[in-house]
């Protein structure tokens, strides 16, 4: 009877035993889940900041390539306006003097 005593106590020890390692070992487990959590959350912010950066130059850069052809156009209808009124103005300041002195 001793004897099967001594094995059940021997038993439940070693029942305890495992359930302690168990228990830490699942401790282990999600601190371990925890840590990669955080360690993919930080991957992933700094993909997508670095994706973000990188439409903000592609759009910036669009953005100066059109700008720069709106104010080549401006400036190409600008000197187009000038010409024109450089040929005009001797015509235009006649009309005008013709115009004050026929008043």
């Amino acid at each position: 009877m001793n004897e099967i005593i001594t094995k059940l106590d021997e038993i439940e020890k070693k029942a305890e035993s495992i359930l302690t390692d168990a228990a830490a070992e699942k401790e282990m487990m999600l601190k371990q889940l925890e840590f990669d959590k955080r360690e993919m959350d930080r991957q992933y912010a700094s993909m997508r900041q670095k994706q973000e950066e990188e439409i903000k130059q592609q759009l910036l850069s669009e953005s100066k390539t059109k700008l720069l052809g709106q104010k080549e156009h401006y400036e190409a209808k600008m000197r187009q306006l000038e010409e024109e009124f450089l040929q005009k103005k001797e015509t235009l300041a006649e009309k005008i003097f013709e115009s004050i002195i026929s008043s």
